[in-house]
């Protein structure tokens, strides 16, 4: 299912173009980025007809949405059947939001995959529907090497003009790969958990056992920091690589409960921080894993994890949005206000990106300058 337009909600000076429609031609979905205004007084430019004199692209110099404090906040408004899953960037003017739409008669997902190119969301089809089921992650090398994960019989890459579909192994015994996120380090060098490791080196995809002590294990999380240095998190475990073996540490004894799942690791090399359901975050430093919060089955899920250069942020339901400061996360303090939950979250070199849902359940994508 395709939807037939979805709002931005965009400050007035920029209502008229930023915005995400879908409109069916000769009995066709065809989806575009509404084109932005041509020359002064709203006279149609190369961009396309002119919009009321909003402004061109090239002049938008401050947040198209609304802004909360420093941060700029974007939502598909009327849509609380898309969920926003994996945000990606290397930039102010290249991002991915991924995730899918939920057909709200039968249930099913398809895939949603939006582009921002820093004037506005452009939704990108799906090219291989039957065989990429809906979007999780993303992760990219650069803006022309990017790739999408999730569900399905491989992922999704884009070379800087189209996504294409690339087979994966499957686990065994089963039809579909599920994974939720993807990490490396360049072109020939990345890696994706899920029910299974599986490593990229720049032709193939590989999966490479990882013996966790369960006969099912699953990965709710990667981040790779080198070739030799590459982190797992997944139930009641992290798991390290060092180039040529895994070693496996159990963060959770006593019995599986809502909170023993990790959903979330990230490390700068030197340290390492791993959370999951009920608030529960790890912190591994010096070569020992410590317990820095007591979870709850009543706190928040914590859902993912993004740094860089030391600015390490967390984010999760209940509008949960921490930054580490002074050797604890403490929350953000001009968080928009308007958040509901957070689902993953993105530190490049110029910004901080976030996607998630506000109150509403409708999708929304907040960013602010480094």
């Amino acid at each position: 299912m395709r939807w037939v337009v979805v709002g931005v909600a965009v400050s007035a000076a920029c209502t008229a173009y930023d915005r995400i429609e879908t409109q069916t031609q000769q009995g066709q979905d065809v989806s575009r980025a509404s084109p932005p205004a041509g020359g002064p007084g709203g006279q149609g430019g190369s961009g396309g007809q002119g919009l009321g004199g909003a402004p061109t692209c090239a002049e938008v110099t401050t947040c198209p949405g609304t802004t909360s404090g420093r941060w700029c906040v974007e939502t598909l408004a009327g849509q609380p059947a898309i969920s926003l899953e994996g945000v990606w960037s290397d930039g102010p003017n290249d991002a991915w939001a991924v995730g899918w739409q939920t057909d709200p008669n039968v249930g099913t997902r398809s895939s949603v995959q939006l582009h921002w190119d820093g004037c506005a969301w452009t939704d990108v089809p799906n090219p291989a529907p039957t065989d990429f089921l809906f979007a999780r992650g993303v992760w990219g090398v650069a803006a022309n090497d990017v790739w999408i994960v999730g569900d399905g019989g491989g992922a999704l890459r884009f070379d800087g003009k189209s996504l294409h579909f690339v087979p994966m192994p499957l686990p065994p015994d089963s039809t579909v790969v599920d994974i939720p996120s993807a990490s490396g380090n360049a072109s020939d060098d990345i890696w994706t958990g899920g029910d299974q490791a599986l490593h990229w080196d720049g032709a193939t995809w590989t999966a490479v056992p990882t013996d966790t002590g369960d006969p099912n294990p699953y990965f709710g999380d990667v981040w790779s920091v080198a070739p030799d240095d590459v982190w797992l998190a997944g139930d009641q475990i992290v798991a390290h690589f060092d180039g040529s073996s895994w070693t496996v540490t159990r963060l959770i004894t006593g019995p599986i409960g809502s909170t023993s799942f990790l959903y979330a690791i990230w490390s700068s090399g030197a340290q390492a921080w791993a959370a999951g359901p009920g608030g529960r975050i790890h912190h591994f430093q010096g070569g020992q894993w410590t317990q820095t919060v007591a979870p709850t089955d009543a706190g928040p899920l914590l859902s993912d994890l993004g740094g860089l250069d030391g600015d390490l942020h967390l984010v999760g339901t209940r509008a949960y949005l921490d930054v580490f400061t002074n050797d604890a996360f403490a929350p953000v303090t001009d968080a928009p206000p308007q958040g509901g939950s957070y689902s993953s979250v993105w530190v490049s070199p110029s910004q901080v990106w976030v996607v998630g849902a506000n109150q509403a359940g409708e999708p929304m994508i907040i960013r602010r300058a480094r």
